[in-house]
């Protein structure tokens, strides 16, 4: 409230200069970056925001790890590194807070004009990107020759696959979801972060268990094996 009324401003902004000026207080680089206008207050953010669930220590093992190349980034490049930092810098906590975010998925709904409304979903990375992919796999195999767009098509595929109509049930498309995985993750070796293709990097277990490792492994026992003593002469 003093701060809002200092700087004749509202409560909210007041509220995000705040936790800026504390977050920046346990990255002390990162405001030294600042003040020196390597990096501008969008990218500081990002960096802020990023470790706001860490120890101090864990904190400055992040900014450590990606502040030499944050004044050449975008914020939205900026941020990719940070969650990577952020999910290597101790996997076991970062499982542990997926696994407790995982109990706030929720779906809502929210009233629009003109007789419309939004509806919105919290899932995990890999149940979202599933969905989307697969509303996407549908929605281009659906005629677009009634004039309707890409948005309109997912918009009344989601429609049709939630209510079971018979449009969505003649599809049959299924979808695709590409997720890049260190050999010594899928291993065991170590809990590196993968990466979930249109989300950015995802938990060690998130990235194992869509990689469908234990499935294709008995498949190609020979073959992985042999891949997997190449990548573990290279990893030690």
């Amino acid at each position: 409230d003093e701060v809002s009324a200092a700087l004749r401003t509202s409560r909210m902004a007041a509220n995000k200069r705040l936790d800026l000026a504390l977050g920046l207080s346990r990255l002390p680089d990162t405001a030294t970056a600042l003040r020196a206008g390597a990096i501008d207050v969008p990218r500081a953010r990002v960096l802020v925001d990023g470790c706001v669930t860490l120890t101090d220590v864990q904190a400055r093992a992040v900014e450590a790890t990606v502040l030499d190349r944050a004044p050449e980034q975008t914020p939205a490049q900026l941020n990719v590194r940070v969650r990577r930092a952020v999910l290597g810098v101790d996997p076991a906590a970062a499982e542990a807070r997926h696994a407790r975010e995982g109990g706030l998925r929720r779906v809502t709904v929210q009233v629009l004009a003109d007789g419309m409304a939004e509806l919105c979903a919290i899932l995990p990375a890999d149940q979202a990107t599933a969905v989307y992919e697969t509303l996407n796999r549908h929605a281009r195999a659906a005629s677009g020759a009634d004039g309707r767009s890409m948005d309109n098509r997912r918009a009344d595929t989601l429609v049709d696959l939630v209510l079971g109509t018979q449009t969505a049930a003649n599809l049959g498309a299924r979808a695709l979801i590409q997720v890049t995985v260190p050999a010594s993750t899928l291993r065991g070796w170590d809990d590196t972060p993968g990466r979930l293709a249109g989300h950015g990097p995802s938990p060690a277990r998130m990235s194992r268990r869509r990689a469908g490792y234990e499935r294709w492994r008995g498949r190609e026992e020979g073959d992985v094996r042999s891949i997997f003593e190449c990548a573990r002469t290279s990893y030690k």
